[in-house]
């Protein structure tokens, strides 16, 4: 919250905390311009392009990373919307998801809760994280 106090939008505050991140975890990705690239493990990339067409803008920003099951968060910004998405790192799938997940303590769910008065799917889900991907368990 400190860091977008003062932002002109989603995007932005997606870059001011993409920068804090770079700074912390410098060899999981980069930024050259409008492409994030983030490292997988054990080897290869996921370019993630941002987009500034009319109408289907979409930008990433790297949010978070979760050293136990090797994902990292990402924030998604399409013009005022804004969603989340985790990417593995052993097999580069990406889920998006509607709101910011949090990773359970025994490391094999993420809950989502997405509430507000718009835009929004106003349930709380459990998704299972497995080798193969994330997927939607219970809502």
């Amino acid at each position: 919250m400190e860091l977008c106090a003062s932002v002109e939008g989603p995007a932005h505050c997606g870059r001011i905390v993409e920068a804090e991140q770079l700074k912390a975890l410098p060899d999981l990705a980069k930024r050259d311009g409008d492409t994030l690239t983030v490292r997988l493990f054990p080897s290869g990339t996921r370019l993630l392009v941002d987009t500034l067409a009319a109408n289907n803008e979409r930008s990433y920003a790297l949010w978070d990373y979760w050293s136990p099951i090797n994902a990292v968060v990402l924030f998604v910004a399409s013009g005022d919307d804004v969603s989340y998405a985790v990417l593995q790192r052993a097999n580069g799938q990406l889920t998006t998801l509607p709101a910011e997940p949090v990773l359970a303590p025994d490391r094999q769910r993420i809950a989502v809760a997405d509430f507000c008065s718009r835009k929004c799917t106003n349930e709380v889900t459990v998704w299972r994280v497995t080798r193969d991907g994330v997927r939607k368990e219970l809502t």
